[in-house]
């Protein structure tokens, strides 16, 4: 496992100038990163997407901080959270990252919140943490066939192609800003909407040793987050 020394914050910096930015250790030594903003009365835990990282919630954190403690996470592995060869990335490993960071932190009167794979976890972590969750907030939840293929054909053939044995390892290491791209805007109503610095840090982190991999399990185990849905 590679450690950095400390939690990346040049691009958070931007957009969250005052917000904490710091690493949870779990049982098993790997560390999420974390921004902690606001001084609300609620805690407001943000879990992110399929290829994305906590400053997927960047318009949004700083419209609410002054009404939650918001709490945005890095899933393991993703973001500037630590990457560890041969962790598991099906959705009981992402559920228990989630339910051990809320108890480590010893976070009471919680709401869960998250988009696509983030709204899953959200979901399934809260039946874990019963005493602790006050509310779930679920956007698109992840529990649709083909999962993040849908967004549009290049998506398709990207996430497909990404999830087969042989190749699956070389096509996430040629992952380019431009494919990159086109698969994120594909989930969203208007494209020209994703910002070209949230972009650039996307693949910044692509770049990270491990990473391709990660990515690669990610999209290998969907099916274990459409499964989840039984819960």
């Amino acid at each position: 496992m590679r450690l950095e020394s400390g939690p990346d914050s040049a691009y958070t910096r931007t957009w969250s100038p005052s917000g904490e930015i710091e690493y949870a250790k779990q049982a098993d030594g790997t560390r999420l990163r974390y921004l902690k903003e606001g001084s609300g009365p609620t805690v407001l835990i943000v879990l992110h997407t399929v290829r994305t990282q906590l400053d997927h919630f960047q318009l949004v954190i700083p419209k609410i901080s002054h009404a939650f403690t918001v709490y945005a996470i890095d899933m393991p592995g993703m973001g500037w959270s630590d990457i560890t060869p041969g962790a598991s990335y099906t959705e009981p490993a992402l559920r228990r990252a989630i339910v051990e960071f809320v108890t480590t932190l010893d976070l009471n009167d919680v709401t869960l919140a998250g988009e696509s794979m983030g709204a899953t976890v959200s979901l399934t972590a809260s039946t874990e943490l019963v005493d602790r969750v006050r509310r779930v907030v679920a956007f698109n939840t992840y529990d649709y066939s083909n999962g993040v293929g849908r967004a549009n054909r290049v998506a398709s053939i990207y996430v497909g192609s990404a999830r087969l044995p042989a190749i699956g390892p070389v096509v996430t290491r040629m992952e380019n800003k431009p494919v990159l791209g086109i698969v994120l805007r594909g989930g969203l109503l208007d494209g020209s909407k994703l910002p070209k610095h949230y972009l650039a840090e996307l693949r910044r982190v692509g770049h990270r040793h491990g990473y391709p991999r990660v990515a690669r399990e990610v999209f290998r185990n969907v099916d274990s987050v459409i499964a989840a849905r039984a819960l």
